[in-house]
C-alpha cells in the first residue's frame, strides 16, 4: 500500500496536502482552518493582513467521510474578493486536505475601497452593455453593508442583487473594487453574473450562468447559473393534501437504459430512495403525505415552457390520488403527441438524478436542489425547475447553478438534427453499409429524398490538390456525381461551391481525424444549392482505396418513421448530463459559490459526460465499448459517437484523447471531452480490480467507489480549478476514504492520457499552456533506478559533471548495491571531485559500492572530468545571418508576413531570421539555397530558435529535401534535443499529426536533428512556419518565430553508459540528448574568417565546358566534386588555390543533361553551387 500523504509535497502546487496538524478537540473547525493558513501563511507567501478578517462562506460535513469542509474567503476592508477561496478540509481534528486561493499581499494591489459609481449605475452600465433595454425605474428593495437588493422590474425576472467585492486579474497583478450583479434577461434565458468596476463603470467580467448545452460537436455549450429566486405563486397548481404515497407509478425508460433507442419503457412502482427522497417525490414538508399529484415535489417540479414563460401554465402531467403517472409514448408521433410522456419522463429522470447523487455526498448540507431540506442542514427552496419542450432554442439544453437557496433551472428542448448516419454505400458489397457523418449548416438540408450517385475524388491544380481550395481540375469525372474532398486548408462553404462549379450533385468532406463535425458556413460566400456532409478518417480511407473499382452511395435522412423533431425529454442522458452541471457547480469551492467554475480549464463539461456514462452503465458492458453522448437527440444510433468528435472508450485505438488536446480548443465541450475519458478509464479500473455493482446507489463495488472518489474530489479541490487540481483532489480523496489504497491505480490511469507526475497544468485559467506528462508516480515503479545527467555541451577542454542518482522503490531491501560509471575515451577522472560515495577506479570505470539500500532510500552522487583539447566537433556549415541572406531562399506559400532577416532579438550577434506570427492565414518557408553534401561520423542539424505563437494553432516545423525541393521528409523523430512541443492543428498547414514547435520557448533554445539517415545525401533544410486565420475581432497575440546559428557539424560527443546492480536486479541507462555534445571551436570563423571569398560557377546552362572562379584568402589544396541530382558523384578534381582569385575550366561533355552540383571543399569548408547542363 502506497500512502497518499508520502508523496503529496511532489505534486501539489496550490493545492497542498500538508503535514497533518493535530488540534484540540475543544478547537472547532473554523479555528482549525484559520490556525492551519496561518501556519502555512509563509509557504504560501501571505502577509499577516492577507488573513485579516476572513469570511466563513461555507462548512458542512459529510458523513461518509466523516470531513468537515470550511471554505474560507479572503477580505480587504472587510469587502470579499471574487473566488479567493481557501478550502480547509478537516477529519478528526486533523487537517487531511486543504487548498489557497487566497491572493499574496492583496493590499498593494487594490485600486480602492470606495467606490465612484452606485450600484445602480452599475445595473445601468451592465443592461446597456448587454443590449437590455428597460423603461421603468428599478426600487431599492434592500441594502445591508456591501449588498443592495433592486426589483428586477421589466429587465429581470428576479431581483438584482449588487454586491461590492474585489476582483483580482493575474494577468495584471491587480484587484479592481467591482460590483457583482446578477440579471436573469426577462427575453431569454441568460442569466448575467456582472462585474462592473466600481471606480470606472467598465465591464470587466461577464459571465452567462446558464449553461447552454448546443450539444452540436461543433457548437458552444454555454451553461451558466440561473439565480431566480423561488415564487410559489408563479404556479397555478395548489397544494394536494394527503395523497397516498403507497404506490406512486412511472411509467418510463428506467436508467440505466439512456432513451428510446437503448431499450423498452417499464411501469416503476415507488422509484423514490427511502434515504435520499424519504417522503416520496412529491412531499414538499415531509408530513408523510404527498403534497402534489402532478410532476412536481421537494427535488424537482417539471412543466411544459412551450411559450418560453420560465414557468408552468398549470397543464403539468396529473397522476390523480394514486400517483399513477402511466401515459402512453409512441416514438412515431411528433413531440407535442406525447407530452405527458415526456414531462413524466423529465421529472423522474431529475428525481433519480437527485437520489443517485445524494448517496455520494450530494446532500442538503452540500447544497443540492430541495425545497425543504428535511436534515435542517443547507439552504431549501431550490428545487430543480425543469422546463420540457421548452420553446426558446432547438438543438439545445441548458442548467442554471445558483448558489444554494436559489432553484436550479433546467430547460430541455427539441431537436430536429439531421442524424447521425445520413451516408449509405450500395457497392461494392465489401464497404456497404450505414456510415457516420456530419452535416453542413449551408446549403439545402439533407432530406429524407436520397441523392444517389457514384462517388468521384475531386482534384485542383494546387499542391495540396484533394483539397479542393481552388477551381477543380478534373469536371469532366465530376459532372453528375458525388465529390469527395478533403477538409482543410479554405472553408467547407468554398469546397462545395468548386464542386457545384463542376458540375457536382453533393459533397462529402473528409475529416482529417475519426469524429465528425457540424461544418458552418462563411459570411460573404454564395450560398450552394447542393448539399454538403462530413465522414470520417476511416470511411475516408476505405473510399479512397475502392474508388477506382466505382463506388455508388446515397446521402439523405435515414427513414425509420420518427418524426423529425426528437424530445430530448427522452434522452436521460443528456438530462442527467444538464443536472450534473448543478452538481458541479455547487461542489466546487462550496455551495455558496456560483462561480467558481468560470476559468478557462475548468472541467464542468467532463464531469457532465462522465455522470451520463455511469448511470448508463448496464451489466455486460466493458470499458472498451464505444459510448457517444446524446445519441437519441442526434440520431446517430446506438453504436454511433453522438454529440462528440469521438465516441468515449477505454481502448486508446478508438479514443486516444490526452492531456495536451485541450490545447487549441475553443469551446468547453472539446476540452471536456479529455477530463471525461480520464474518468472514465479510472471507472473501468477500479472495476476491474473490485468488480462492477449493479447497485448504482448504495453498491459497493469499484464503480461506486469511483464515483465517491469524483464526488469528493469536486468537493475537496480549488475554486477555479484546472486539470492538474482536479487530478489532485481525488488522489486525495483516495487518501481520505481508501486509505490511499488506489494511489498508483489513480496515478496510472491519469499518466496514460498525459496528467502524470511529470504533467504541469500551468495556469488553470489558460487552458493552452500546460505540458502533458506520461510517467506515473516513480514510487508505484516498484524497482531499482538509476538516472544519469551531465553537463549537456562544453567547449572542448572544459569539464564535465556528471550526477547519477540510484533509487530504491521496490518494497523491500536492495542488497549489495553497486553502481557502475564508464569514463568516455578522451576523458580523465578528476581526482578528489565525486561526492556522495568515493569510488574506485578500474582502467576505465568508476565502481562505488552502495551496499543495502532500504526501501524509498534514494542516493546521489556526483563527480567530474576533465577532456581533452583536441576533441571537438566538427562544423561543416555555420549561418549566424550577419552577412545577409546570400545562403538562403524564401517562399511565400499563403500570406503577407514573410520570413526576413531581423535586428529585433538575435540569439547571437546583430541578426536572426525572423517570420511574424500574424491574425491572417500565412504559410512561408525558409530553405537553404544550396544543397549540403551530409557527410560525417555523426552528422547533426544545430540551430538556435525562439519562438512564442498561438498555441496550438500557429507554429513552425524543420523538414529536408533529398530531391532539390521536390518533396520534403519529416524529421520528427530525428530530433534529440528540444523537439517539437507537439502536434499542430490540421488546418494550419493541412496535414495530420505534423509535429510542430509552438507556444512559447521562453528564450531561445538549441534543437538537434540527427542528419545520419541522409549521409551520402544532398540536402535542402526547410523552416515552415504557419499561422491560421483568427475569428473576426480576435487578436493575435504570438510574437513569431526567431531562427539564428544554424549549423551542420560532424558531432563529437562523450556518452557512456551507467548501471547499478544489486543482488536481486539491475538496470543500465544513458544520459539523455546523447550525453554532453563538443561545439566545435568558434563556428563563426567558418564563415567570417574563412578560406573562401568567392566561387562562381558558369555559364549556367552549360553545354561542353563550365568555368569555375575560386578567391580564397589563404592558400591551399581543395578537391572538387560534381554531382547529379540524385546525389551520385560524376566528376573529381583536386588541385592547389593560390591567394586572391583563382579559375579553371572542366570539360563536361560526356555528361547528360540535366541539373547538376559542383561541390568545393577547402579544409573546413564545403560550399555548394548549382548549374544545369543543356
Amino acid at each position: 500500500m502506497l500512502k497518499f500523504k508520502a508523496y503529496y509535497y511532489y505534486f501539489l502546487l496550490i493545492a497542498c496536502l500538508f503535514p497533518f496538524i493535530t488540534m484540540s478537540q475543544s478547537l472547532s473547525s473554523q479555528e482549525i482552518a484559520r490556525r492551519h493558513l496561518e501556519t502555512n501563511r509563509e509557504q504560501w507567501q501571505l502577509t499577516v493582513e492577507d488573513l485579516q478578517f476572513m469570511h466563513l462562506n461555507d462548512q458542512y460535513f459529510s458523513k461518509h467521510s466523516e470531513v468537515e469542509h470550511v471554505y474560507l474567503n479572503q477580505t480587504h476592508f472587510g469587502i470579499p474578493v471574487h473566488n479567493a477561496i481557501a478550502g480547509i478540509h478537516i477529519k478528526n481534528n486533523e487537517v487531511v486536505f486543504s487548498t489557497n486561493g487566497f491572493i499574496p499581499n492583496l493590499a498593494s494591489k487594490v485600486n480602492s475601497a470606495q467606490p465612484v459609481i452606485t450600484p445602480l449605475e452599475a445595473i445601468y452600465f451592465s443592461t446597456s452593455f448587454l443590449g437590455i433595454e428597460g423603461n421603468t425605474t428599478l426600487r431599492l428593495k434592500n441594502k445591508k453593508p456591501g449588498i443592495f437588493i433592486f426589483e428586477g422590474g421589466d429587465i429581470s425576472n428576479s431581483d438584482i442583487s449588487v454586491k461590492l467585492k474585489f476582483e483580482y486579474s493575474p494577468l495584471e497583478d491587480a484587484a479592481r473594487l467591482i460590483w457583482q450583479l446578477m440579471i436573469d434577461n426577462k427575453i431569454s434565458a441568460d442569466m448575467w453574473n456582472m462585474h462592473v468596476d466600481a471606480v470606472t463603470g467598465e465591464i470587466i467580467g461577464q459571465y452567462n450562468l446558464t449553461i447552454y448545452c448546443h450539444f452540436s460537436n461543433s457548437g458552444d455549450h454555454d451553461h451558466n447559473a440561473h439565480c431566480n429566486s423561488y415564487d410559489t405563486a408563479s404556479f397555478s397548481k395548489v397544494l394536494q393534501n394527503n395523497i397516498n404515497l403507497t404506490g406512486e407509478a412511472y411509467h418510463v425508460f428506467p436508467l440505466p437504459i439512456e432513451s428510446p433507442i437503448h431499450g423498452e419503457r417499464e411501469l416503476l412502482t415507488e422509484p423514490a430512495d427511502a434515504q435520499a427522497s424519504p417522503y416520496g417525490w412529491h412531499d414538499i414538508d415531509g408530513d408523510g403525505s404527498a403534497d402534489y399529484n402532478i410532476t412536481r415535489g421537494n427535488n424537482a417540479h417539471a412543466y411544459l415552457d412551450e411559450e418560453e414563460n420560465d414557468a408552468s401554465i398549470g397543464d403539468e402531467p396529473n397522476g390523480g390520488a394514486d400517483l399513477n403517472f402511466d401515459f402512453p409514448f409512441d416514438p412515431l408521433l411528433d413531440p407535442e403527441e406525447n407530452q405527458e410522456a415526456a414531462i413524466t419522463q423529465l421529472f423522474y429522470a431529475v428525481n433519480y438524478a437527485h437520489d443517485f447523487s445524494f448517496h455520494y455526498g450530494f446532500d442538503e448540507a452540500a447544497g443540492n436542489f430541495q425545497t425543504m431540506n428535511y436534515s435542517g442542514e443547507g439552504f431549501g427552496s431550490d428545487q430543480v425547475n425543469a422546463e420540457g419542450q421548452d420553446g426558446n432554442d432547438t438543438n439545445n439544453s441548458n442548467f442554471s447553478t445558483p448558489s444554494d437557496g436559489a432553484p436550479g433551472r433546467m430547460q430541455m428542448y427539441l431537436w430536429n438534427s439531421p442524424g447521425g448516419q445520413l451516408l449509405s454505400v450500395s457497392s461494392p458489397e465489401s464497404i456497404s453499409g450505414l456510415y457516420n457523418t456530419g452535416h453542413a449548416i449551408y446549403g439545402p438540408p439533407v432530406s429524407t429524398e436520397p441523392i444517389i450517385g457514384q462517388l468521384v475524388e475531386a482534384f485542383d491544380g494546387s499542391d495540396l490538390p484533394t483539397l479542393g481550395c481552388q477551381t477543380l481540375i478534373n469536371p469532366e469525372e465530376i459532372n453528375g456525381k458525388i465529390a469527395l474532398i478533403d477538409r482543410g486548408d479554405c472553408v467547407f462553404e468554398r469546397k462545395t461551391l468548386n464542386a457545384e462549379a463542376a458540375g457536382a450533385i453533393a459533397v462529402i468532406i473528409c475529416n482529417y481525424q475519426q469524429g465528425t463535425t457540424t461544418m458552418g458556413g462563411s459570411f460573404g460566400n454564395e450560398e450552394p444549392t447542393i448539399p454538403t456532409i462530413m465522414v470520417e478518417q476511416s470511411a475516408c480511407q476505405i473510399f479512397k482505396q475502392m474508388i477506382d473499382e466505382g463506388i455508388t452511395v446515397s446521402i439523405g435522412v435515414q427513414d425509420d418513421g420518427t418524426p423529425n423533431t426528437i424530445d430530448g425529454n427522452f434522452d436521460n442522458g443528456v438530462i442527467i448530463h444538464e443536472y450534473a452541471h448543478g452538481i458541479s457547480n455547487r461542489l466546487t469551492g462550496g455551495p455558496s459559490q456560483e462561480a467558481c467554475l468560470f476559468n478557462d480549464e475548468q472541467m464542468g463539461e467532463g464531469w457532465s459526460d462522465f455522470f451520463t456514462l455511469i448511470t448508463t452503465v448496464k451489466p455486460g458492458d466493458t470499458g472498451s465499448l464505444p459510448r457517444g453522448i446524446g445519441n437519441y437527440v442526434n440520431k446517430s444510433g446506438v453504436n454511433g459517437s453522438g454529440l462528440r468528435r469521438v465516441p468515449y472508450s477505454t481502448d486508446l485505438n478508438i479514443n486516444d484523447q490526452s492531456y495536451d488536446d485541450i490545447i487549441g480548443t475553443e469551446i468547453p465541450h472539446q476540452l471536456g471531452e479529455v477530463w471525461t475519458a480520464v474518468l472514465w478509464d479510472m471507472y473501468w479500473a477500479m472495476v476491474d480490480v473490485y468488480g462492477f455493482d449493479e447497485n448504482q446507489l448504495t453498491g459497493t463495488g469499484g464503480n461506486n467507489m469511483a464515483i465517491q472518489l469524483v464526488m469528493d474530489g469536486m468537493k475537496l479541490q480549488a475554486c477555479s480549478p484546472g486539470f492538474i487540481d482536479g487530478r489532485d483532489a481525488i488522489l486525495a480523496a483516495d487518501e481520505i476514504l481508501f486509505d490511499g489504497n488506489n494511489a498508483c491505480l489513480i496515478w496510472e490511469v491519469f499518466a496514460r492520457r498525459g496528467l502524470g507526475f511529470n504533467a504541469d497544468q500551468g495556469s488553470s485559467f489558460d487552458r493552452h499552456d500546460g505540458f502533458p506528462g506520461f510517467e506515473t508516480l516513480p514510487e508505484c515503479v516498484k524497482e531499482l533506478k538509476l538516472t544519469k545527467q551531465v553537463t549537456p555541451v562544453i567547449t572542448s577542454g572544459e569539464e564535465i559533471t556528471v550526477t547519477l542518482e540510484v533509487t530504491n522503490h521496490k518494497e523491500t531491501i536492495a542488497s549489495g548495491v553497486v553502481l557502475t560509471d564508464e569514463i568516455p575515451d578522451g576523458a580523465e577522472y578528476i581526482n578528489g571531485s565525486a561526492s556522495g560515495s568515493v569510488p574506485e577506479l578500474n582502467g576505465n570505470m568508476l565502481i562505488f559500492d552502495l551496499g543495502d539500500m532500504p526501501a524509498g532510500q534514494s542516493t546521489t552522487i556526483s563527480y567530474r572530468l576533465s577532456t581533452l583539447t583536441t576533441l571537438y566537433s566538427e562544423s561543416q556549415f555555420f549561418d549566424g545571418m550577419e552577412n545577409g541572406d546570400n545562403l538562403w531562399d524564401i517562399n511565400n506559400l499563403t500570406g503577407i508576413a514573410i520570413w526576413d532577416i531581423s535586428s529585433g532579438d538575435p540569439h547571437s550577434g546583430s541578426y536572426s531570421w525572423f517570420v511574424p506570427d500574424t491574425e491572417e492565414r500565412n504559410d512561408q518557408e525558409l530553405y537553404f539555397f544550396d544543397p549540403f553534401l551530409v557527410h560525417g561520423d555523426q552528422p547533426v542539424l544545430r540551430f538556435s530558435h525562439k519562438y512564442d505563437t498561438e498555441p496550438g494553432k500557429d507554429g513552425g516545423f524543420v523538414d529536408i529535401s533529398v530531391d532539390g525541393g521536390d518533396s520534403w521528409e519529416d524529421v520528427t523523430d530525428l530530433f534529440f534535443r528540444k523537439e517539437y512541443r507537439g502536434d499542430i492543428d490540421f488546418l494550419t498547414f493541412s496535414n495530420a499529426g505534423q509535429g510542430a514547435f509552438w507556444g512559447n520557448s521562453d528564450g531561445y533554445v538549441d534543437s538537434y536533428v540527427d542528419l545520419s539517415p541522409f549521409a551520402g545525401e544532398y540536402i535542402l533544410v526547410r523552416f515552415r512556419f504557419g499561422s491560421d486565420a483568427e475569428e473576426e475581432g480576435d487578436v493575435e497575440e504570438g510574437i513569431g518565430w526567431y531562427v539564428d546559428d544554424v549549423e551542420i557539424m560532424d558531432m563529437f560527443n562523450f556518452h557512456t553508459e551507467a548501471c547499478v546492480t544489486s543482488e536481486e536486479s539491475s538496470v543500465c541507462t544513458f544520459a539523455p540528448g546523447k550525453g554532453t555534445v563538443v561545439n566545435a571551436g568558434d563556428p563563426s570563423s567558418i564563415n567570417d574568417e574563412q578560406n573562401l571569398v568567392n566561387f562562381k560557377v558558369f555559364p549556367t546552362p552549360a553545354d561542353e565546358v563550365i568555368n569555375c572562379s575560386v578567391s580564397v584568402e589563404n592558400p591551399g589544396d581543395f578537391d572538387l566534386g560534381i554531382f547529379s541530382i540524385d546525389g551520385r558523384k560524376v566528376m573529381v578534381h583536386t588541385g592547389h588555390l593560390n591567394s586572391g582569385l583563382n579559375q579553371f575550366s572542366l570539360n563536361i561533355a560526356s555528361l547528360p543533361s540535366g541539373i547538376y552540383y559542383c561541390v568545393v571543399n577547402l579544409k573546413e569548408r564545403q560550399i555548394t553551387q548549382k548549374f544545369i547542363i543543356e
